[in-house]
């Protein structure tokens, strides 16, 4: 991992483009453990008083998850910066009734009219506009909605991928970061993945400031019933999930 030189809208969707496959690989094989049985769980669980009746998933990617939610909502619609994602996603999930995608950038989500709940799994941390992403969800909200997002612990995320120690890392800073996008089942990826590291201070200042009340903290783990050998590799908490309300 390092610091990334260039990290903005442009970067991010073709970081994204060129792992739209891979990832839609990873996800089909049930191989991604993590997505699989921690954080969709928890996204399930924070949205389970909801009103789910009309719901924006951002940051969609493959569209797997909005496969997953389109059981229990009236209907999804799922956006992504990721014209590669989102063809792969109508490719598998074109035919789901309740479910449409689009490629776009959030400024633009509220020419999609309004939802009364909205999602967001591990991709508030691939932005590199917070605060304007959040302010635009919320301004897509009726009063009272849900917002779930799911995101790497900011706390120990650098240790778990091992730069907390380098120089150029520092916690209370926003810092893009640059590395092989790579999970528990599939280490061998030389793709290179952009997240952006921000201190929690950061997803709770600007949560307050798009609106949004704070009702839920989480720090998901794997059950007991994941192999011991997965269970192992975790001595801290790899996610956070937060739940929240639109004021």
């Amino acid at each position: 991992m390092r610091a990334a030189s260039a990290a903005g809208l442009e970067e991010v969707t073709k970081c994204w483009n060129g792992l739209a496959a891979l990832r839609a690989q990873q996800l089909n094989s049930g191989i991604d453990i993590s997505w699989e049985a921690v954080l969709v769980p928890v996204l399930e669980s924070l949205l389970v008083d909801a009103d789910v009746t009309r719901v924006l998933d951002v940051g969609c990617g493959t569209g797997h998850l909005a496969d997953r939610m389109s059981a229990r909502c009236g209907a999804i619609v799922a956006v992504d910066l990721s014209g590669a994602s989102i063809e792969l996603a109508k490719r598998q999930f074109g035919n789901v009734a309740n479910v449409e995608f689009h490629v776009m950038a959030m400024d633009r989500v509220r020419s999609l009219g309004s939802f009364t709940a909205a999602y967001a799994n591990m991709s508030l941390n691939d932005t590199p506009t917070l605060r304007e992403d959040l302010t635009a969800i919320a301004a897509t909200l009726s009063r009272n909605s849900v917002f779930a997002f799911t995101a790497p612990h900011p706390c120990f995320w650098p240790q778990y991928w091992g730069y907390a120690d380098e120089p150029w890392f520092d916690y209370s800073k926003e810092i893009a970061i640059s590395g092989p996008f790579r999970i528990t089942n599939d280490q061998q990826s030389v793709l290179e993945s952009l997240h952006f590291h921000r201190p929690l201070s950061a997803y709770f200042g600007a949560l307050r400031g798009a609106g949004f009340s704070l009702e839920c903290f989480l720090e998901p783990e794997p059950s007991a019933e994941l192999p011991s050998e997965y269970r192992s590799r975790w001595n801290y908490p790899r996610f956070i999930a937060v739940g929240c309300r639109r004021l």
